[in-house]
C-alpha cells in the first residue's frame, strides 16, 4: 500500500498499535513522512510512541473528525470501516473531507461470483479461498463476522473496540467509493486469502486518488 501514500502527511485512522505507520515509514525513508495515528484510545506500541514522526490524536466515536479540511495528504483505513457503527456514506465523506490526495482502505470482503471472479493482485488462490467462494453471500457474511468477532472479542475485552458489523462485496465497495467520490480515481486490488493470515477471509485494498483542485 505504501506506493499509494501521497505527499508528506498521513492520517492513520483507527491505527491502533501503529504497525502500518511504522512499516510505511520504513518503506518511505526519503519522504520524511509525518504520521498521525487517530483512535478512540492510545494503543500505540513502544516503537510507535518513540518515533519522532508519529503523533497521536484521540477520537470520540460518532463525532466528526477533529481535523481541518484537507489537513492530510493521505489517509489510511486499515480494517476500520466494518467497525464503524454510524452511517458509512457520511463517515467516508468525512474521511474525504480531511484527505487532500489519497485515501487507502483495506477491508475483508465478500465475493459475488455472478459478477465474475476477481483477478488476484498477488499469489494464486488457496484451497481455503475456493471453499469460501463456494458459499453464498449470506454465508460469506456470517463466516467473516464470526471469525472477526472471535478475534476482536479477545481484543475488545481489553481495548473496548466496537464489535464488527458491515462487510462489503468486493465490487460493491468499489461502486460505493466511485459514487461518493465521482471526480476521483478509484483503484481496487483484490488480495484474497493469504497463506499466512490470522483471519481466513478474503481482503482487498481500495485507493481513492484526488486530483489537485478536483475534489
Amino acid at each position: 500500500a505504501s506506493q499509494y501514500v501521497a505527499g508528506k502527511s498521513l492520517l492513520d485512522l483507527g491505527g491502533g498499535p501503529g504497525t502500518f505507520a511504522i512499516e510505511t515509514l520504513k518503506l518511505l525513508p526519503e519522504r520524511d513522512l509525518k504520521v498521525t495515528i487517530a483512535d478512540i484510545a492510545d494503543w500505540r506500541n513502544d516503537q510507535a510512541k518513540a518515533s519522532p514522526n508519529i503523533d497521536f490524536k484521540q477520537l470520540e466515536a460518532g463525532r466528526a473528525l477533529p481535523f481541518r479540511d484537507q489537513e492530510f495528504d493521505s489517509l489510511a483505513l486499515l480494517y476500520v470501516l466494518h467497525h464503524v457503527e454510524s452511517d458509512h456514506d457520511a463517515f467516508l465523506l468525512e474521511v474525504g473531507r480531511v484527505a487532500r490526495k489519497a485515501i487507502l482502505i483495506f477491508e475483508d470482503v465478500k465475493v459475488d461470483l455472478s459478477r465474475g471472479r476477481p483477478q488476484r493482485a498477488h499469489q494464486p488462490a488457496r484451497d481455503l479461498e475456493e471453499k469460501f467462494l463456494s458459499l453464498s453471500l449470506e454465508e460469506q457474511h456470517q463466516f467473516i463476522a464470526l471469525v472477526d468477532y472471535i478475534c476482536n472479542h479477545i481484543a475488545s475485552q481489553a481495548l473496548g473496540m466496537p464489535v464488527p458489523g458491515k462487510y462489503y462485496e468486493y465490487r460493491a465497495l468499489t461502486d460505493k467509493l466511485k459514487s461518493l467520490f465521482p471526480r476521483a480515481n478509484v483503484i481496487s486490488r483484490y488480495h484474497g486469502i493469504h497463506d499466512q493470515k490470522t483471519y481466513p477471509n478474503p481482503e482487498a485494498l481500495y485507493v481513492v486518488q484526488f486530483d489537485e483542485g478536483a475534489k
